[in-house]
């Protein structure tokens, strides 16, 4: 049957179900498709462009002539049909700041004009907050009514006290569900504002705490928070930037938040500015812990060096509910038996710079827990560790590699370099850089091999190039698998010198092959010797420059 003899409704159905860049080609192939899919096309505007919002924005600019024939029904990115028509709902745009174009009066005009918007996007390509007042943000709710999503690269300014008083009288809206912004300066006056505008909020990113003091004003804000008969009931998402002078502000934030009864399942901390090694970071921490029963999500950020050891000197409270926990902490020690015990429905871990180790009289063994996801960047690790996670973490299917592992000692001061994890059988191991550390000679390992329990006659040999100062998250690593003839000449190699070959043969003795086996500029590596890094299998093996 032709597309012109099917009825309007059935064409618009199968439209619904087809991706933008097919109906676009069906548009191409028979216009009888064209009035459903035009319908259907556009319902999500991103503007690219340096032209002012003001240009795009005039019926008089021949700019946006080129889609006018799609008529006033359709949803396309012929903006000014759809600023008449009122049909646009989800708006994104990038800008690009200058001396010309103010991004508040430009939000401004979006707003009186966009009056179906229940989706806002707006932010600066430079990253630099913008100013955003009490009357800038009534006015934005107030032209868009319908708003459920918000997300500004904005800073709000702090409330005057006669901006507090109309808090009371501001027009609720009940729909609203998201605001991503910069809540800063006295950040209790805009919680208790949007408590009152928004009591259905359930996501609020991100609050700032940065004060010393709570002033006279703060303090009556707090009162006037607690009188509200719900507040924030429907919060499950919430990120926090806490820098170390504000931390008894936050804590009692958080106190405060727990008398409501939240039912918070994401956190996300970002620790800033601390000063001291120990006693701020780990307060600011177990203040989270408040909601360790509820939360499913939690995200912690520390870039200064710390001393935490979680697990042991930050008592990690039970979170029954956890499935997802990363930690970015420096020089923090990761015990991680004692996370897994704690979060037994722990599904994704990512750790990003420290120590990871399992405590040798743990008794997690005993338990198979459901770990799914595990991502180590910038760690150091024991060798040994990688097969207590093998055993323990039965349902491990993916790992992504950024770290040094340290290589063990056998009796006799003989180098440990086998790496068990052949009880996990990956879906995906991804490789960004990995060596392994010699703990005799004190260097690095950078040729290691990859087997498999399941198919032992597949040998995967890899190569990974250090930089000169490894390990930083500035650095650049090359980690690659090597091609056949480099793996057959290797092979050859370390089958005529096994390990450990410096105990046995002079350097001129084990440089003397490798020009009969055409591995010219590995001799540096392969006088160190290799790792061996065995698993069950492996589905999909990335490596990533």
């Amino acid at each position: 049957m032709l597309a012109s003899e099917l009825f309007f409704e059935i064409t618009l159905i199968i439209a619904s179900f087809l991706q933008p860049k097919d109906k676009v080609q069906c548009c191409l192939v028979c216009k009888a498709w064209h009035p459903a899919f035009q319908e259907s096309l556009f319902e999500t505007l991103i503007i690219q462009t340096r032209a002012s919002i003001d240009k795009l924005t005039d019926p008089t600019n021949s700019a946006g002539k080129l889609l006018q024939k799609y008529g006033f029904r359709t949803q396309t990115l012929q903006i000014i049909k759809n600023l008449r028509a009122e049909t646009l709902t989800n708006l994104e745009i990038t800008m690009k700041c200058c001396i010309f174009i103010e991004p508040r009066k430009t939000l401004n005009l979006i707003s009186s004009n966009l009056c179906r918007l229940k989706r806002i996007y707006f932010h600066t390509v430079d990253k630099k907050p913008f100013i955003h007042t009490f009357d800038d943000f009534e006015f934005l709710n107030d032209q868009l009514p319908e708003l459920t999503y918000i997300s500004l690269s904005a800073q709000f300014q702090e409330m005057s006290p006669t901006e507090l008083l109309k808090i009371e009288r501001v027009s609720r809206s009940p729909c609203f569900k998201t605001l991503e912004s910069f809540i800063t300066q006295t950040a209790y006056g805009w919680m208790y504002h949007l408590a009152v505008k928004y009591p259905n909020i359930s996501t609020l990113k991100t609050v700032s705490f940065s004060q010393s003091i709570i002033d006279l004003q703060s303090s009556r804000v707090l009162k006037m928070l607690a009188t509200l008969p719900s507040t924030f009931n429907q919060l499950k998402n919430i990120a926090i930037h806490v820098e170390n002078c504000s931390e008894h502000l936050y804590y009692d934030f958080v106190n405060q938040l727990r008398l409501f009864n939240i039912p918070i399942k994401t956190v996300e901390i970002n620790v800033l500015n601390s000063t001291k090694d120990y006693g701020p970071t780990r307060n600011v921490l177990l203040a989270a812990q408040i909601f360790a029963n509820k939360l499913e999500r939690i995200k912690i950020i520390h870039r200064q060096q710390s001393r935490l050891a979680f697990g042991v000197s930050y008592k990690f409270a039970c979170h029954p509910r956890l499935v997802d926990f990363n930690i970015q902490i420096s020089k923090a020690k990761v015990i991680l038996d004692t996370i897994l015990e704690s979060c037994p429905s722990l599904r994704i871990f990512t750790i990003t710079d420290g120590d990871l180790i399992f405590m040798s009289n743990s008794h997690i063994f005993s338990i198979k827990h459901g770990l799914r996801n595990l991502s180590l960047n910038n760690m150091s690790i024991p060798g040994r560790t990688f097969n207590q996670i093998s055993t323990c973490c039965n349902k491990l299917s993916n790992m992504q590699f950024r770290c040094l592992i340290k290589l063990g000692l056998q009796p006799g001061n003989d180098i440990d370099t086998y790496i068990d994890m052949s009880s996990t059988y990956f879906t995906k191991l991804n490789i960004n850089d990995i060596q392994f550390l010699d703990p005799v000679n004190q260097v690095k390992i950078n040729i290691f091999i990859f087997s498999s329990s399941v198919n032992s006659t597949e040998k995967i040999w890899v190569y990974s190039n250090p930089t000169k100062v490894p390990f930083l998250r500035n650095h650049q690593q090359i980690t690659q698998r090597l091609n056949e003839k480099e793996s057959r000449g290797i092979g050859l190699y370390v089958h005529e010198f096994p390990m450990p070959v410096r105990a046995l043969f002079s350097r001129e003795q084990l440089l003397e092959p490798v020009m009969q086996f055409s591995l010219n500029g590995s001799e540096r590596e392969l006088y160190y010797g290799y790792a061996t890094f065995k698993c069950g299998s492996i589905r999909s093996l990335v490596f990533d420059a």
